[in-house]
């Protein structure tokens, strides 16, 4: 099997529109599967697409969504794993050219275009990233935002993660980016994959705490075995990533200064310098000096909101 969609809902009236855009791909190179994961507590109202074969509904009790999509992809059949909100929904072609993509490279994190729309439909700006191959793991570091409604990760690369930490709800998206691509590399077509609903009204993410779980999510992945150098990788001759690296390692030594983890600091003071050291030749870039001054702001939504605007 290709791949399968898992749709966690909370029984929004919206999921009939998620669903039928899966069902209503015109894609047969090979099956998929839809598996709505429903963590309202209560039964779903009757709908047609209830009695299609390869519909599954799972229920779990009111678990959020990130334990109901790792209920969903426990479930899954699929190669890939395709993870779609219930308030939105795939472009005709979608999964014909994430198949495409699959044939022509064996990246894990396979993704495409991204519009993200109001609530009532009306087209914000479509995100076109760029990113092949080792480049998304320093992005995804420093906060950028791969959407997972216009992605596919292949399932052995998801569990050999563990999947979403259901600690961490709100950036999990960025969380689970950033635990993959720490291993894996990453593909783009350039083709619109989904529509996504962005907006306060009748979101379910708690704004409030998305910084201090950002940056926990970002301590967890530090800890972990051949960072540094993966960054470095992932930054490859771009002046600003690398300037992003040694910010990163600040910040870092920062936190665990204010958290009174004093060697876990020094040993992140450790890296900046290095990193610095590392960085000498992109000294004469403007780039680099950007990077270290301001304040990160995602790339892709930057050129996106000019190109709309």
């Amino acid at each position: 099997m290709f791949c399968s969609t898992i749709i966690p809902t909370i029984g929004r009236s919206e999921l009939d529109r998620a669903v039928t855009s899966v069902l209503e791909q015109d894609f047969s190179a090979e099956p998929h599967e839809i598996i709505v994961v429903n963590d309202s507590g209560t039964l779903l109202p009757d709908a047609p697409w209830h009695g299609y074969e390869n519909v599954t509904i799972l229920n779990t009790n009111r678990y959020e969504r990130c334990v109901a999509r790792n209920a969903g992809a426990a479930a899954a059949q699929g190669r890939y794993l395709h993870f779609l909100d219930d308030d939105d929904w795939l472009e005709q072609g979608a999964l014909q050219a994430l198949w495409e993509l699959s044939q022509q490279c064996n990246a894990a994190w396979l993704y495409g275009y991204t519009t993200l729309v109001t609530r009532d439909g009306t087209p914000i700006m479509t995100l076109k990233y760029g990113l092949d191959g080792r480049r998304g793991f320093v992005s995804t570091m420093a906060g950028e935002l791969i959407p997972l409604q216009s992605s596919l990760i292949r399932s052995d690369a998801f569990h050999r993660v563990e999947g979403f930490d259901p600690t961490i709800v709100g950036p999990e998206n960025i969380d689970l980016a950033r635990r993959v691509l720490l291993y894996e590399t990453l593909a783009e077509t350039p083709q619109l994959i989904s529509c996504v609903e962005r907006g306060d009204l009748g979101s379910t993410t708690d704004v409030d705490r998305l910084g201090a779980l950002l940056h926990r999510s970002r301590e967890n992945v530090l800890t972990r075995s051949g960072v540094w150098r993966a960054l470095r990788v992932s930054a490859d001759n771009r002046p600003y990533w690398h300037g992003r690296i040694i910010i990163l390692y600040l910040g870092s030594a920062a936190w665990n200064v204010r958290h009174r983890h004093f060697l876990t600091a020094l040993g992140r003071a450790g890296f900046a310098g290095l990193s610095a050291v590392a960085s000498l030749r992109y000294a004469v870039s403007r780039d680099f000096w950007h990077a270290l001054i301001r304040p990160f702001r995602s790339p892709t939504f930057t050129q996106a909101s000019r190109n709309h605007g």
